[in-house]
């Protein structure tokens, strides 16, 4: 084994894991598994613990497909994603996102501001560093626990019974892609006090998903038609 190799494996045996330290919701529930309670966390979040096997695939699937579907080739960055955001920056084009969900992560896990250069550069250090410090798995569960939801609900776990009022494993297809698209604009499609505020840009975005995703599945076609139907009611 190569020093880098050693290197490598003795990060990831020394290092913490990505949500050491991060406070979450405790929920109280009834005999059939109604939420009867969900507390706040530590830093007045309603953030659920969520194991990644406590989610239905489909939904880590849905998140994949619309924010990073290189998660498991890149190592924390996509270069071809980022020469051509930069490419379009300095030719006075639009911004293009050049994010992966591993500088996602970072972002939110450590509180960066990545809005400068100096911000980004940060942030594609700390993905750099998490990739070498732990493996796809617990990232991606890290992920899906701190995804921003609006207001101060955040994570999968907390979301879905917020939203829905059920666990994350127990969601209709219609209902994961609608919670895939929210926090890409958190703000726009956050929750107001009569519910979710189910704008153009919500409505739009789960379209959008729902068109790629039966392209990938196409027996589902049913299933999402149906789900993209439903009001998103929420249930604080």
């Amino acid at each position: 084994m190569s020093l880098v190799a050693l290197a490598a494996a003795g990060a990831r045996l020394a290092a913490r894991p990505v949500l050491s330290g991060v406070s979450f919701s405790q929920e109280l529930v009834d005999r059939q598994g109604r939420l009867l309670r969900l507390t706040l966390s530590a830093d007045d979040k309603y953030r659920l613990r969520t194991r990644l096997d406590d989610i239905d695939p489909r939904y880590v699937e849905a998140v994949l497909l619309l924010e990073d579907r290189h998660f498991f080739a890149h190592p924390g960055v996509n270069p071809v994603a980022l020469v051509r955001a930069a490419a379009s920056l300095v030719g006075g084009g639009a911004r293009v996102g050049a994010s992966t969900l591993t500088m996602q992560l970072a972002r939110v896990r450590y509180g960066l501001q990545t809005r400068t250069l100096g911000g980004k550069v940060r942030q594609i250090a700390a993905a750099l560093w998490l990739e070498l410090t732990h493996s796809k798995r617990e990232l991606l569960e890290a992920y899906v626990n701190l995804v921003p939801f609006g207001a101060n609900v955040e994570g999968i776990g907390a979301a879905s019974r917020i939203y829905f009022g059920r666990a994350a494993r127990k969601l209709a297809l219609g209902e994961l892609l609608s919670l895939a698209v929210i926090p890409q604009s958190p703000a726009a499609r956050r929750l107001s006090e009569g519910g979710l505020v189910t704008g153009v840009s919500l409505v739009r975005a789960r379209e959008r998903l729902a068109t790629r995703w039966i392209e990938r599945h196409p027996g589902d076609a049913k299933h999402v038609g149906g789900g993209l139907k439903l009001p998103l009611a929420a249930q604080r």
